[in-house]
């Protein structure tokens, strides 16, 4: 039987965002993330490890041959919780060989957030909330630009 597996390891724990197969709560599949998804709100498993792909009946990974997608990860080195997330491609279309590259991937520092594909910590829209703190600090702004420009003159 011919599968593909997602671990990731850190030195005080680690685990993988995904869910438990529901016929075998032993068997673990990673969760196929889309780009731009928060890495820190996923529901993460007391696992290190889980299925990509498998041909399992109904224990199956989220990934199909020739997909490309992100999977989110957590570990902890000692110093607090670090997410991070790696692009996969599945290269092989046949449904019965499962192999894939490692595209790319990131993590961010303890404590920082960072979404599927995010490479840069000012890449991504802002968390929620963020954007209406940034309008108010737009309207003092012009509101300052005013009132500096009405004593100039």
């Amino acid at each position: 039987m011919n599968h593909a597996h997602f671990g990731i390891l850190g030195r005080a724990g680690a685990s993988v965002a995904g869910f438990y197969c529901p016929s075998n709560p032993q068997v673990v599949s990673v969760s196929k993330l889309n780009r731009g998804q928060f890495i820190s709100r996923r529901p993460f498993l007391a696992r290190n490890s889980g299925l990509l792909a498998a041909e399992f009946t109904d224990c199956v990974g989220q990934f199909d041959p020739g997909d490309v997608g992100f999977i989110g990860f957590k570990f902890n080195n000692g110093s607090g919780d670090q997410y991070g997330w790696v692009r996969v491609q599945f290269v092989n279309r046949d449904p019965i060989d499962h192999d894939f590259w490692l595209v790319d991937y990131a993590y961010a520092d303890p404590g920082e957030p960072i979404r599927a594909g995010q490479t840069l910590s000012n890449e991504m829209v802002p968390e929620e909330g963020s954007l209406g703190w940034l309008s108010l600090g737009a309207a003092g702004l012009l509101a300052w630009r005013k009132r500096r420009s009405r004593a100039a003159h």
